[in-house]
């Protein structure tokens, strides 16, 4: 009886302990965030203030300007920056961060000693405020090359943004180049996603792109010639054309290049269309649909002749792809008599259904 006395009151003087230490806990809890909300209020303050100097014509003072390169090195205020600065009119925003720009140098090598989270969120101001546009110095390229070679997939992101914000093509490639050896399928779709977001000289990016085509690995190869057909003019017809006979050339570069005249019309390819659709082999599937998918804007008897000879073949895919591409260029019911009363059932019934989906989705 007597063990069991001192077992409730143990438990109990532990239920008080908890309680006080509870207490205690939200107490210091809530100063702290008293503390930081008191600074927090002082920060977006200051913003305000050279805000409105801004507004009316003057500068930055050094000593915020100070009072900032002290506050930024932690993340919590850098959010509290980034806050601030989306309620106020982006013109006032360009010409407050020209004033600090030169602040971000010492901050790139603080950031680079940083977390790796810190680093990507830092690199996303540099890009979202512009700041690498209006700081192109060694000492910030150096900062997002490093991001580069980080692991993190945030942190190689952002700095491809930025690069490609900032425009230096000389830099983008060389960023390209860095990415690429990670060999990594995120990291292809990162060069992807940021090149389609270069809003500067298209054309002189795809012609440097193209002059270290050979030394980029087969998926950045395909990334490059999808850039380049999205940009395309008829400086490119010649050069896509002479790539595509190249017999040593792998089947993934040659889909790549068919697909880009599907969209850039060029006289000379239709010819090489025929012959692809002649190859045999299910290794050469995807390649003759390609083929035949970039038919659609070479039209002619020709073309036709073409797609009815393939349409005998016994492959329900490259069957229904020459379907579609010959409802595509409006042959009509006459003109494929020979395939509906045809022997090659299989032929006649993809191509009836293809005809009644294509006319059922133009309903």
């Amino acid at each position: 009886m007597f063990e069991v006395q001192n077992l409730i009151y143990i438990y109990m003087i532990l239920c008080v302990a908890m309680i006080v230490f509870n207490w205690f806990y939200m107490i210091h809890n809530t100063r702290t965030d008293k503390k930081m909300e008191k600074r927090d209020k002082q920060l977006i303050k200051k913003i305000d203030v050279q805000m409105a100097l801004i507004k009316g014509k003057e500068h930055v003072s050094v000593k915020h300007k100070k009072y900032l390169e002290a506050k930024l090195v932690k993340v919590t205020n850098l959010y509290i920056f980034e806050e601030t600065l989306n309620f106020h009119e982006k013109e006032c925003v360009n010409e407050y961060i020209e004033e600090i720009k030169m602040i971000f140098i010492k901050l790139c090598k603080i950031y680079t000693k940083k977390p790796a989270i810190e680093k990507a969120y830092f690199t996303y101001i540099l890009g979202k405020f512009e700041i690498g546009n209006k700081l192109e110095s060694e000492g910030v390229s150096a900062f997002l090359f490093d991001m580069l070679n980080e692991e993190s997939i945030y942190c190689i992101d952002n700095a491809m943004s930025t690069i490609c914000k900032i425009g230096n093509i000389r830099n983008i490639i060389k960023a390209t180049k860095i990415i690429d050896k990670k060999s990594n399928y995120q990291n292809i779709e990162i060069i992807v996603k940021n090149l389609q977001n270069y809003k500067k000289d298209n054309q002189e990016l795809s012609k440097k792109l193209w002059e270290n085509f050979e030394g980029y690995s087969l998926k950045l190869k395909v990334v490059t010639i999808n850039y380049i057909s999205a940009n395309a003019n008829e400086y490119w017809n010649k050069i896509m054309y002479e790539k595509l006979l190249d017999t040593k050339e792998k089947i993934e570069i040659k889909i790549a290049i068919i697909k880009y005249f599907s969209k850039n019309y060029y006289e000379n390819v239709k010819k090489e269309l025929f012959n692809i659709l002649k190859l045999k082999g299910m290794k050469n599937t995807e390649y003759i649909i390609t083929a035949i998918k970039a038919l659609k804007i070479y039209p002619g008897t020709d073309t036709i002749l073409e797609l009815k000879q393939i349409l005998q073949r016994n492959q329900w895919n490259i069957q229904t792809a020459a379907s579609e591409t010959l409802n595509y260029l409006g042959v009509n019911y006459l003109q494929l008599a020979d395939i509906y009363n045809g022997e090659n059932q299989k032929a006649r019934r993809i191509l009836k259904y293809v005809t009644y989906r294509q006319k059922r989705k133009g309903a």
